[in-house]
């Protein structure tokens, strides 16, 4: 039996208790509370030393699929660099691209409590309409997996841009809930070959994400 802990949707495998008797634990004639400690799952904003892994999004047919991929250290630079780079060589998910243009750097991140602001080179400016749209939400997508954020912004070599989101239309700060519609559904997955821990991880991620986007809704409960 193996148990997992979601965290970027990276499956984690734990130890299988084959009997406590085995494990020279005692079994109580009656049955007891036990003391359960209760932790977080926010993944620290601090980098980790040495390599992790990490799921981000990339684009296939209008829609942003996860796909996991080796990072140098937990950061929110290493995700968007992760990002920028494109897929993973060897991954096996069909027709999976990236809608950042070529030559794109990132020039820096500030963060200011749950707001970030990613400032790109501008080789960024040489992707426009839909798949820009696309472009921005890999990054959002990437970012939100890993860490808790409010809001997300995005300048050209410094210079503040007005992005397009499809809940919202164009806006200058966005989150998560603005790209969910771009998440595909469970045929869509099926279609592109998404299956397994992925597969069910995203599927959970698109609740939690309807739920969350309901409540930011004016009026939502």
């Amino acid at each position: 039996m193996t148990c997992r802990t979601r965290r970027g949707l990276v499956w984690v495998a734990c130890c299988a208790l084959v009997g406590l008797g085995a494990c020279g634990i005692g079994v109580d004639e009656h049955p007891r509370g036990l003391d359960v400690e209760v932790t977080s799952t926010t993944v620290a904003d601090s980098p980790t030393t040495g390599p992790i892994s990490a799921v981000l999004y990339f684009s296939r047919e209008g829609q942003l699929f996860p796909v996991v991929q080796e990072l140098p250290n937990r950061s929110i630079e290493s995700v968007i660099d992760g990002v920028l780079q494109g897929p993973p060589e060897g991954q096996q998910l069909s027709g999976l691209g990236n809608s950042v243009p070529s030559g794109t750097e990132l020039i820096g991140v500030a963060r200011s409590n749950g707001e970030i602001v990613v400032n790109l080179s501008s080789a960024f400016d040489n992707v426009v309409g839909l798949v820009r749209q696309q472009a921005i939400g890999q990054m959002v997508m990437s970012v939100t997996e890993q860490f808790e954020v409010e809001t997300m912004s995005f300048e050209v070599d410094g210079r503040t841009l007005t992005v397009s989101s499809p809940r919202r239309g164009d806006a200058t700060e966005v989150t998560a809930c603005d790209y969910t519609s771009l998440l595909p559904g469970v045929d869509d997955m099926a279609n592109a070959g998404l299956e397994g821990g992925l597969a069910e991880e995203l599927s959970i991620r698109r609740v939690h994400l309807a739920e969350q986007c309901r409540d930011d809704e004016p009026g939502g409960g």
